[in-house]
């Protein structure tokens, strides 16, 4: 069963869906979607509250701010993790001139695609914050395969974490670094239980300061989730609550 919980502030929203287990009784938050940081806290107050319930899990970000706002951190324990957002890179110079970045920078990707649709070599050209992607037949900084362009481009993974698990290769020295700067983003990409068409991303599925071109650029087929269990006494806006 699922209930809506309508909460005085309008910028707060959650859908909860809960059952009884004996003996004890769960709320399992499947879209915790608050619109600002306050709400955020006042969102999760809400839910600590509701003493009749003996545990509380939250499906969010793996960048959620949730376990340091308890007074104990080890009070939010992580039951799992799971996919939930996969993306392919169908066109690179238009996904990637529709990307926002972070740093100015000149680079030349190798893209290598298994399916040999979506590959090539690329210029890719960023200044101030707006990116230029155009075919090239000059040497490369930077050789990597679709799928690790696909999670650098939505902010997943850097190109430094990416080289240390052989993923993708640094042809010019310092061109990981620069990646880097370029494709950094404020959050972790995330979407929640929400549904996609396969060709569009929207603003809940993309970071923070982070554009996603339409038509068939993008295929977004549905982020990574980290799930926690509260099971200890926390401390959160001055209240102390039971919410394991």
């Amino acid at each position: 069963m699922t209930t809506d919980i309508e909460l005085p502030n309008p910028r707060v929203f959650v859908a909860a869906r809960h059952a009884f287990r004996p003996p004890f009784g769960n709320v399992v938050v499947q879209d915790f979607c608050p619109i600002t940081d306050e709400a955020h806290t006042e969102l999760l107050q809400t839910l600590l509250v509701l003493e009749m319930f003996d545990n509380v899990e939250i499906e969010v970000p793996v960048d959620d701010p949730l376990p340091l706002k308890l007074s104990d951190q080890r009070a939010a324990q992580t039951t799992g993790g799971t996919d939930f957002l996969w993306v392919r890179i169908n066109d690179v110079p238009e996904a990637l001139g529709a990307r926002e970045y972070s740093a100015d920078t000149e680079l030349v990707l190798d893209v290598v695609d298994p399916l040999n649709l979506a590959g090539g070599r690329f210029l890719l050209q960023t200044r101030d914050a707006v990116g230029k992607c155009t075919p090239h037949d000059g040497p490369a900084d930077v050789q990597i395969g679709l799928a690790d362009l696909a999670t650098i481009y939505m902010g997943a993974h850097q190109a430094s974490q990416l080289v240390r698990a052989d993923r993708i290769t640094e042809l010019r020295e310092g061109a990981l670094q620069d990646l880097d700067a370029a494709f950094s983003t404020d959050r972790a990409p995330y979407c929640g239980t929400h549904l996609f068409d396969d060709a569009l991303c929207t603003e809940h599925a993309a970071p923070q300061g982070f554009r996603c071109p339409t038509g068939g650029a993008v295929a977004v087929r549905s982020s990574r989730l980290a799930r926690y269990r509260a099971v200890t006494r926390g401390q959160l806006g001055g209240h102390t609550r039971e919410h394991r």
